[in-house]
């Protein structure tokens, strides 16, 4: 009966919390500052189990370790994740850079940590997949067939208060069900490159990639001042998070796998909205002034170890398209590789963005939306889908995806080829 009483005082905190979230609350955990709209979630728990940690329950603090097991229990079943340490998607020696900083508690550059992010699957799910940071308490994007769902630690003044409420051990965390498909991208606007439909005409690529060279989307990231507002001085770790997930999803077999891998290279956080970087709710005026500005920062050579492929802007603003209608993000399609023209922008209110991301990304690499462009592949039930309609669809990519990605690499993906992180003009460029 202790076990029951238990679970029922969880059900209580979690409707209580619930009712007690203000706008600011909504916003920083479910991107919406309506109580009606914030997905099915619980306030749980996590344990960890590790090779050099005992079974403990989560803290706020660094999990850093070769390997570990995260139990959770929600939404009456059992969670059980095996993950190990996986930090390729950062650059040795990344550091996260602030912008328009006065506060002595923020420095201008900070050293990115490469020990706390990790990838696996959930136990007895081989096609599941599963993406953790634990720098800050545990952020997990897991995926399952059609379900994905997400676990974010409570703010510590919101912890605080919950452990009135609840005597469980470790620190309290969110986990709620990922959005439906028409939630989570809702409308994607784009921009073809050259105005032209350069591959109408698809060449079907057999699913073997044996034969195919490793390539990596060395990537900048920035997190403007708008999404500063909302998530402080955590802005860093939900990027890093986000973006830990993105390249997990990039690398998807349904695409090629791991033969494309994600890095980011450069890294800035704006802590306002002035400066050299200004930003607002108008998708295309930004996403334009954002294709001006990393085209002035990116480096140069390329074999500048900051040398970036693509860039991506997230923001803190509710985005809308050209018609005023609301969309989730906006790229120019084909342009990665292109200084002027390799740029995105991903409206980042939730956890939800990283699909949202790897859609912009995928419109950088030359994908267009399913279903156009001459392609035939249904306009529902895959990544590049132009809007979402089938809740029950697969996260995945389409062949239409493949096939665009891998004609673009046969044809304008070179700067794709070379290795990050090694840096050949030391003495030349900084």
């Amino acid at each position: 009966m202790k076990g029951l009483r238990c679970s029922i005082l969880l059900v209580v905190c979690v409707i209580v919390e619930a009712a007690r979230m203000d706008p600011d609350q909504l916003i920083r955990y479910f991107g919406t500052n309506s109580a009606a709209e914030a997905p099915e979630f619980e306030i749980i728990y996590p344990v960890i189990s590790a090779n050099n940690y005992r079974t403990m329950a989560a803290t706020r603090g660094v999990i850093a370790t070769e390997k570990m097991t995260i139990t959770v229990q929600a939404f009456g079943e059992t969670f059980q994740m095996m993950v190990h340490q996986d930090s390729s998607f950062i650059a040795d020696g990344l550091e996260v850079v602030y912008v328009g900083t006065c506060s002595k508690s923020l420095p201008e550059r900070k050293a990115v940590r490469r020990d706390c992010y990790y990838r696996g699957k959930l136990v007895g799910d081989e096609w599941s997949l599963v993406s953790v940071s634990a720098c800050s308490g545990i952020t997990v994007f897991i995926r399952r067939g059609s379900e994905t769902f997400h676990i974010v630690p409570l703010d510590e003044k919101d912890a605080v208060e919950m452990s009135l409420l609840d005597s469980h051990s470790g620190a309290p965390h969110i986990i709620y069900k990922g959005a439906t498909w028409e939630d989570w991208i809702g409308s994607c606007d784009f921009v073809d490159e050259d105005g032209t439909d350069y591959q109408a005409d698809l060449t079907i690529h057999p699913p073997d990639f044996e034969g195919l060279s490793q390539r990596y989307i060395e990537t900048m990231v920035v997190g403007d001042g708008a999404l500063y507002e909302i998530r402080g001085a955590n802005t860093a770790n939900s990027l890093l998070a986000l973006m830990n997930s993105v390249s997990h999803v990039l690398a998807l077999p349904s695409l090629i796998g791991d033969k494309l891998q994600l890095v980011v290279v450069d890294m800035r956080v704006y802590t306002n909205n002035t400066g050299d970087l200004v930003t607002d709710e108008h998708a295309y005026w930004t996403l334009f002034n954002f294709c001006k500005w990393q085209n002035k920062t990116n480096p140069a050579m390329e074999q500048n170890p900051r040398h970036f492929d693509i860039a991506t802007l997230l923001t803190g603003f509710n985005i809308y398209g050209s018609h005023g209608d609301g969309t989730k993000g906006i790229a120019l399609t084909g342009g990665a590789c292109q200084r002027t023209k390799q740029c995105s922008l991903v409206e980042f209110l939730e956890q939800n963005a990283i699909y949202a991301t790897a859609h912009e990304i995928g419109h950088s690499l030359g994908m267009h939306h399913d279903g156009h462009h001459g392609n035939t592949c249904p306009e529902a039930g895959f990544l590049m889908c132009p809007y979402m309609q089938d809740n029950e669809a697969e996260l995945g990519w389409s062949i239409c995806s493949r096939n665009y990605l891998l004609n673009f690499l046969d044809t304008k993906g070179s700067c794709l080829e070379d290795k990050p992180g090694i840096n050949l003009l030391p003495e030349i460029e900084k």
